[in-house]
């Protein structure tokens, strides 16, 4: 079988869930199958349009259209390219079945420009963008969207971005001027009604084209089948990840916490910092931040000698890394489609804190295999974390319960199934 596998971004310029998994996936596939990766290069040091390469022998097609900073969609301007490529590629390698992972920073039409030659479509949901043109399903005021349509979604973007404010260092309360941003403001609002009711048909006509989703979590499942997706054309079924056999270290005395999330704010750092701020009887490694400036913003005035950094973890030092800590802490604001670093600290054995809300509440058993806590709330945060260093035997507990982690070898024998079925009813 040819499996082209199309996404927004791939390895190893970009080191992300979404691309980590179609790479894994990829390559499991590729021992028994023929398979091909196309993506959109963001890399203002390629010269070339079109790149052709292999990265650890998957072979790949990367379309530069140079677009670094594309909240939605591609310019207009680009997407007759990205097509042509994608139809080019389309004929020459002749797959069986295009399994699309994101189309962010790509075109809509190029979900389409597949159907159109009858080649079957499966999509896997990493997150929320056919729904949410922020991706995350928060709203402005920082707190998680549970619905979208047209009117919210125009002024949250509306609100968030500010652009309807006067242009000018102070306010100018001139008749003059207040017309000039009164028509400024309309202009900008007809635009961007504009604007989202095309989007909201195009990801509609993605939900008709596509003739099997793939969701990583019930939670996400059913937000999409609540936004108008026909639930027998999306089916719940968990990402894999690589197995990796960890030493869990033991007897390290003072507590030790971790968090693996960057530093964009729906991940919640900021939430994790401000509980920390108190907690004196343990250890927090905040992995991944790296620069000396974003690391006093993350911060953000809190003053714990306790809060380390250790620096960027690559795939190989993250097995070290979770080996250390006793307990992983996971505080987004957002949703979460699927949290691949659960998955991970469930298999080396670390219970884990998380938001009660979305995938994290879904995967986390509260109680059992590690705690929740109010999403957003530091104070409810900081009483978890006390309450694990004052009881270390729930610690203990917990990681007797710790489920089975499905492995991207197992989670490719499904994906294999999918493809069959959608292929055998092309």
């Amino acid at each position: 079988m040819k499996v082209l596998y199309v996404l927004h971004n791939f390895l190893p310029l970009s080191v992300h869930g979404t691309e980590l998994y179609t790479y894994y996936l990829a390559k499991e596939l590729s021992k028994k199958h023929d398979v091909h990766v196309f993506f959109n290069l963001t890399d203002p040091a390629e010269t070339k349009s079109l790149v052709r390469g292999v990265y650890n022998d998957i072979p790949f097609t990367a379309i530069n259209t140079n677009i670094i900073r594309y909240p939605d969609y591609t310019p207009p301007g680009h997407r007759h390219l990205i097509i042509e490529c994608l139809q080019e590629l389309l004929s020459s390698f002749l797959p069986d079945v295009v399994h699309f992972q994101h189309i962010l920073n790509l075109a809509p039409e190029i979900v389409k420009s597949v159907k159109t030659r009858k080649i079957p479509i499966v999509f896997t949901l990493n997150d929320y963008w056919l729904i949410c043109h922020r991706a995350h399903m928060i709203r402005k005021n920082k707190k998680p969207c549970y619905s979208a349509n047209q009117l919210k979604c125009m002024l949250c973007h509306y609100y968030n971005s500010k652009s309807w404010l006067p242009k000018a260092n102070t306010f100018n309360l001139s008749i003059n001027c207040l017309k000039k941003s009164y028509w400024h403001c309309l202009k900008e609002y007809e635009n961007l009604r504009y604007f989202f009711d095309g989007r909201f048909r195009e990801m509609r006509d993605i939900f008709q084209l596509v003739d099997f989703f793939i969701s990583p979590s019930n939670f996400l499942r059913n937000i999409f089948i609540r936004h108008g997706l026909n639930p027998d054309k999306i089916m719940h079924c968990k990402n894999g990840i690589r197995k990796i056999e960890y030493l869990r270290k033991h007897g390290m005395g003072r507590f030790q916490f971790g968090f693996m999330g960057g530093t964009a704010y729906h991940k919640g750092g900021h939430v994790l910092v401000k509980a920390f701020e108190k907690i004196s009887d343990a250890d927090l490694h905040i992995f991944g931040v790296v620069d000396e400036d974003k690391k006093y913003e993350f911060l953000n005035g809190v003053n714990n000698p306790n809060i380390n950094f250790p620096g960027f973890v690559s795939e190989r030092a993250k097995q070290k890394a979770l080996s250390e800590i006793d307990v992983l802490i996971v505080p987004s604001i957002c949703f979460e489609s699927f949290s691949i670093v659960i998955q991970e600290a469930y298999m080396s054995g670390a219970p884990v804190i998380a938001s009660d809300i979305g995938a994290m509440a879904e995967f986390v058993k509260d109680g059992v295999t590690g705690l929740h806590f109010k999403v957003g709330d530091y104070k409810d945060l900081r009483r978890k974390i006390q309450y694990l260093i004052d009881n270390p035997q729930k610690v203990e507990e917990m990681r007797t319960n710790l489920p089975k982690v499905k492995t991207i070898e197992e989670n490719t024998v499904e994906i294999e199934t999918i493809y069959a079925s959608v292929v055998s009813h092309k």
